[in-house]
């Protein structure tokens, strides 16, 4: 009977026990060093997704206010920025920002009607065009928040993350209208910053640190924070709620 020979320059011996454990060594190593690239590239991706839909809120908000005698389009009542009222919905829809938009990448909520609260729809970034009063713990004052296009400032926010803090806890309230808020946390309960878009179109992500509670509708309980170099008169930063109070 023939039998296969092997050539005696072929080395025959298998991988040894301590051979695979420093193969599987390395291959940990540089899972280890990897992943934090992977986990920041796609942190990174994240804001600049979210940025991109920011400006278009500007965009379509300022292409309303061309056609409606320099109006922008408002919150719900002139006053809750994180709700739209049905017909001013309709309005973003014909300047081409439809509800399924108002979804931040950074947060796990879906944008959805409230019935029970007269049919608003609750959004997922905060939205200060026709805001006339700003309510804050120093009172109220007439807005520095976009209302009229030849009165608004380029610099005044016309949207921003939800960085909200609600009924004093990070992650706080009814999921339907709060739900994985705030925005941008990177596994932290506080955020770590959010972006914003300003009435000239432009959007720049701010550190949590640099915000403030300028404008909300029940500023003790909805603690909405932001950043606007531009205040009312007599409204000081130490009046307001500052956020490095609130990082924890």
């Amino acid at each position: 009977m023939l039998r296969a020979t092997i050539p005696a320059n072929v080395d025959r011996r298998a991988f040894t026990l301590i051979e695979m454990l420093v193969v599987i060594s390395l291959i940990t190593l540089l899972i280890a060093l990897l992943l934090p690239s992977l986990g920041s590239s796609r942190w990174n991706a994240i804001k600049t997704r979210c940025g991109v839909q920011m400006r278009q809120i500007a965009v379509a908000a300022d292409s309303y206010s061309v056609e409606n005698y320099g109006w922008f389009i408002p919150a719900r009542v002139n006053q809750v920025q994180i709700a739209i009222d049905p017909p001013q919905q309709k309005e973003f829809d014909r300047f081409g920002y439809p509800k399924d938009h108002w979804r931040c990448p950074g947060r796990d909520y879906e944008p959805q009607i409230e019935p029970g609260f007269g049919n608003q729809l609750v959004i997922g970034y905060q939205y200060y065009g026709g805001i006339k009063n700003w309510t804050n713990l120093a009172g109220t004052q007439v807005s520095k928040s976009p209302i009229r296009r030849e009165f608004a400032k380029s610099g005044w926010v016309i949207a921003a993350d939800t960085t909200i803090k609600v009924d004093g806890v990070w992650g706080g309230g009814r999921p339907e209208a709060f739900g994985d808020m705030p925005s941008h946390r990177r596994n932290n309960p506080w955020p770590v910053g959010g972006n914003q878009a300003f009435v000239d179109g432009s959007t720049r992500w701010v550190p949590f640190q640099e915000m403030y509670v300028l404008h909300s509708w029940s500023p003790t309980a909805r603690m909405c924070f932001i950043k606007q170099e531009d205040l009312p008169a007599g409204l000081t930063l130490n009046l307001v709620t500052r956020a490095t109070d609130h990082m924890q």
